[in-house]
């Protein structure tokens, strides 16, 4: 299967962004909790109530401090949604347009706003890459793309095994459609972590290589000749 948009991801956006986002979720999750039950005038309720809000705002922060330490690779933009009743960042990664959200789950999609529809309309381009009815897949074309719009998502699910329930993160990274329909890709972070790791691991290998190549000195070929007469 070509994955077009998970290698854009790795050719446009600095490794140490997500790597940052994925490392910093944990303390970022347990310091919401703690905010949430800070105060003594609501109970428990009311803190996993709020939770979820404390997690988006702090990640809110987290995603403008991970775009400013990649070393002016990334361009973070504080921006207002349409009916300016709440702020949400923005950050490009040359034509990485990402913004990012907390939902319920890995495979929920964010809920739609005239924003969005505005930001994801230029993944026009997606929307042919999948014809279901005849379970037909095309490889996005890229080459005309200004702009791909993407999500990060993350969230906290609750699973149950056996008859235990425990609750894990989950860090995403998905395209959505220009209408707002459905997720072209949705990546796990960690898998493109992984994916970076051997893409990075290849080309310091070939960088080695190339430089362990002979190269002839001229000069010391022109002292041999000198020599010999």
């Amino acid at each position: 299967m070509n994955e077009a948009l998970e290698d854009l991801i790795i050719a446009e956006m600095p490794s140490s962004f997500l790597k940052q986002l994925a490392e910093s979720q944990p303390v970022i999750y347990e310091e919401a909790a703690d905010l949430a039950r800070k105060s003594p005038s609501w109970r428990e309720p009311e803190a996993l109530f709020l939770i979820p809000h404390f997690r988006r705002a702090l990640f809110e922060h987290a995603f403008r401090l991970a775009a400013g330490n990649a070393r002016g690779r990334l361009r973070h933009f504080d921006c207002r949604h349409a009916g300016d009743n709440c702020g949400y960042g923005r950050v490009q990664a040359k034509r990485l347009v990402l913004t990012i959200h907390h939902v319920d789950g890995p495979d929920q999609f964010v809920r739609p706003c005239v924003s969005r529809r505005q930001n994801a309309a230029v993944n026009k381009f997606l929307d042919s890459s999948f014809m279901p009815d005849a379970m037909i897949e095309i490889p996005p074309d890229l080459s005309g793309a200004e702009f791909v719009n993407a999500y990060i998502l993350h969230g906290q699910q609750t699973r149950k095994k056996a008859d235990k329930t425990f609750t894990e993160d989950f860090l995403r990274i998905a395209f959505p459609d220009s209408e707002l329909n459905r997720y072209t890709r949705n990546y796990n972070v960690l898998d493109v972590l992984q994916k970076y790791a051997v893409v990075e691991s290849a080309a310091e290998t070939a960088a080695i290589e190339d430089k362990a190549r002979p190269v002839l000195n001229p000069n010391k070929k022109k002292k041999i000749s000198d020599a010999e007469e």
